[in-house]
């Protein structure tokens, strides 16, 4: 994996993402990181986004190894945020647009932060 700034071409995908998923185009706070392997064009981004953004109708629940989402890529994606945090401290939820084929996962931190997690249908 190779964790990198996202260009302004992925962004874009990301900010339109976020907006089809979550019915609004929310603040982005900071950098996006997006990783991009050597063998794969598939789309995994994480971005900081504004913490009222998370739809009421969205119920989140701790994280784990078992959900359908790269988390795994979280602690290469941000390190300074997602190293050594255990993922049951993450509150997790998704959703996703058949038309753009994205999924947008949420992740609560305990603090109240809120990421999401980009990613194209695997």
């Amino acid at each position: 994996m190779t964790r990198t700034e996202c260009t302004s071409g992925n962004l874009a995908v990301v900010e339109t993402a976020l907006s089809e998923v979550l019915g609004q185009a929310p603040r982005i706070i900071g950098p996006a990181s997006c990783d991009k392997s050597a063998y794969s064009s598939d789309l995994v981004a994480l971005v900081e986004i504004d913490a009222a953004a998370a739809p009421a109708d969205w119920r989140f629940a701790p994280a784990s190894d078992e959900a359908e989402a790269p988390l795994h890529l979280l602690a290469a994606l941000d390190p300074e945020v997602f190293a050594g945090l255990d993922l049951a401290e993450l509150g997790f939820s998704g959703g996703f647009s058949r038309e753009l084929r994205k999924n947008v996962y949420l992740l609560r931190l305990p603090s109240g932060r809120l990421f999401a997690l980009v990613t194209d249908f695997f």
